[in-house]
């Protein structure tokens, strides 16, 4: 299982375990504050957590960095939202072409009669 460590705004460490829904990445970014780096490891090799305050962690090379809960849930919004509206207009478009075809297959009936 991986988990997430970054550091707080206090200065101190912490440790996430996302929930499955997430991916690690998007976990993270939800989940640590905004332009926190995080970085991403194998929980099986994190140290003990008792002694996390004397933790030193490496955050020169981030796997991430958070953009925190609130800004998450609105991107998340702005994507299904826009995701809805190329769909409104994928099946207007459809239903346009087919309100062409049959007109065009209404005159070729006349045509032929």
């Amino acid at each position: 299982m991986q988990a997430i460590v970054f550091q707080n705004p206090e200065g101190g460490v912490h440790v996430l375990t996302p929930a499955p829904e997430f991916s690690i990445l998007e976990a993270g970014r939800k989940d640590v504050p905004e332009r926190a780096p995080f970085i991403i490891v194998d929980a099986d090799e994190l140290p003990d957590r008792a002694l996390i305050s004397a933790w030193e962690v490496d955050f020169s090379e981030p796997d991430g960095h958070g953009i925190g809960p609130e800004a998450w849930f609105s991107e998340q919004k702005q994507q299904k939202d826009a995701a809805e509206a190329k769909e409104r207009k994928r099946l207007a478009e459809a239903a346009t072409e087919a309100e062409h075809e049959a007109e065009a297959a209404t005159e070729a009936e006349e045509v032929q009669q």
